[in-house]
């Protein structure tokens, strides 16, 4: 990860500062989680569908997309679940678009991409103080922090 600091213009900064406090999060984080999203749509490329996956345009899954999930999901199951079936649940929620071959592709350690990148949006909301980390929770298991019971992305 990197660091870097950047200039914003006054009005710019009250808004996201707002918005952050809204959240309950820090300002750092609420922008690197906005970056994120936002750097996920640009360089994401469009779905294209394989001959076996019913062609249907996908937007691409952004980071706080994945986010929204797990958090919906950990919530569904009263707070807290093992890593493989949350992976699972995101997996055929969004099953239409992680079939296709970009998000099939493997990445990092041969791992499909579709899950290297839950495992980015769930390390993101840990940093963003949403789940427990690893020593709290047990690992294997992903459980919300009070924080995350609360969270809303809209």
């Amino acid at each position: 990860m990197k660091y870097v600091n950047i200039v914003l213009p006054d009005s710019t900064y009250k808004i996201i500062t707002r918005s952050a406090e809204k959240k309950g999060v820090d300002t750092a984080q609420y922008c690197s989680a906005l970056l994120s999203e936002f750097a996920d749509a640009e360089t994401c490329p469009p779905h294209r569908s394989d001959s076996n996956v019913a062609s249907s345009p996908h937007k691409p899954i952004t980071e706080v997309d994945l986010m929204r999930e797990i958090l919906a999901y950990l919530r569904q199951k009263g707070g807290a679940a093992p890593k493989v079936s949350v992976e699972e649940a995101v997996f055929e929620g969004l099953k239409s678009a992680f079939v296709t071959s970009y998000y099939s592709e493997l990445v990092g350690g041969g791992v499909p991409r579709w899950k290297k990148n839950i495992q980015f949006a769930r390390n993101t909301a840990r940093n963003m103080g949403l789940i427990k980390p690893p020593e709290e929770s047990g690992r294997g298991n992903w459980e919300l922090t009070e924080k995350g019971q609360k969270w809303d992305f809209e």
